[in-house]
């Protein structure tokens, strides 16, 4: 009884609710804010960010010049595997990667929540585990903003269509994106397919915040995604802990502190640097259909000669213009 005492007391301490009061989606592509290194400090690694092809991790001094973001005429990109997918044994349990603008960055850069929404049918989506990578600066107090593809761009209009060189039609209305059109998802990039029927089939039309999103620790599967984890997380109760009644097949595990991504998942290894580069159908890591190695100083060498020249990106970290979009909402 003491120990069940002391366990509860814990959690209320170490399981905070964080004030939300909207959720939206978005999608446009751009270097996430906490990938600027030296920007959100309570992180081991910020958050990995790729070259156009969506798969080549960029490593090196590159990461920290303000030319190098794609939404201003740079070459570094949201990396593809960022997207959402749901728990193969729980298929009311998703994950995902969002922006959220209750309290600082520096207190919310890579850190892990859990919400629930109102409204899902059953079998679908309803609990959605993500990980903090970007400010949401254009997004009102309070804010969430899920990213997923396809559903809206925003104000930053160039991000996708130089990444993907794609006529900015085929990313639907700037603010709502495809809306509900699952035929619009195929004319996407094959790489983020998957997010955008996520969002049809398995997520629907489940935008409405059910309570308060509750920090716990970020897991495995999230880092293998994005290489950032927090500091300060060894205080932080795991998902387990925290939703002992919720199942999951194993995506929710708690990483361990420092930990090192799976290279496999994401191109991710040690400290965040590239251990490979990916080809990805899906966001996870079983829909890898082939890859081929590169070491980390050719992966560099890449780098430095496609930054070259680049324009410069206004606003160096600061993430603006999501895609605002509510589910049945037209804008």
């Amino acid at each position: 009884m003491l120990i069940a005492f002391v366990d509860a007391a814990i959690m209320a301490v170490w399981t905070p609710l964080v004030a939300a009061n909207a959720a939206t989606m978005y999608y446009d592509c751009c270097k996430p804010s906490s990938s600027w290194p030296g920007k959100a400090n309570p992180v081991y690694n910020p958050v990995a960010v790729c070259l156009a092809d969506g798969k080549t991790v960029v490593t090196g001094p590159r990461l920290n010049d303000a030319t190098s973001s794609g939404c201003g005429g740079g070459d570094q990109f949201q990396c593809s595997c960022q997207q959402p997918w749901t728990d193969h044994a729980n298929p009311e349990l998703g994950y995902a990667f969002a922006a959220m603008t209750t309290q600082t960055e520096s207190e919310n850069a890579c850190a892990c929540y859990v919400l629930d929404f109102a409204g899902a049918r059953p079998g679908k989506v309803k609990t959605l585990f993500y990980q903090v990578i970007n400010t949401g600066a254009d997004v009102g107090g309070g804010g969430l903003d899920i990213l997923v593809p396809g559903m809206g761009i925003g104000l930053m209009t160039q991000g996708c269509p130089a990444q993907f060189k794609t006529d900015i039609s085929v990313w639907g209305k700037q603010y709502g994106g495809l809306d509900h059109d699952a035929a619009g998802c195929h004319k996407l990039p094959a790489d983020l397919q998957h997010g955008c029927l996520w969002r049809m089939n398995e997520w629907g039309d489940s935008v409405n915040m059910a309570g308060q999103p509750r920090r716990v620790k970020c897991s495995q599967a999230h880092i293998d995604r994005t290489g950032c984890q927090r500091t300060d997380e060894k205080n932080v109760p795991s998902f387990e802990q925290a939703f002992a009644s919720i199942r999951h097949g194993g995506d929710a595990h708690a990483a361990p502190d420092r930990y090192t991504p799976n290279a496999a998942v994401c191109g991710i290894g040690h400290s965040g640097h590239p251990m490979a580069r990916r080809n990805y159908v899906g966001a996870h890591s079983n829909s890898i259909s082939r890859s081929s190695s590169h070491s980390s100083s050719s992966h560099h060498i890449v780098v430095q000669k496609q930054t070259s020249g680049k324009g410069h990106h206004p606003g160096k970290g600061h993430h603006a213009g999501k895609g605002h979009h509510r589910a049945g909402e037209h804008h």
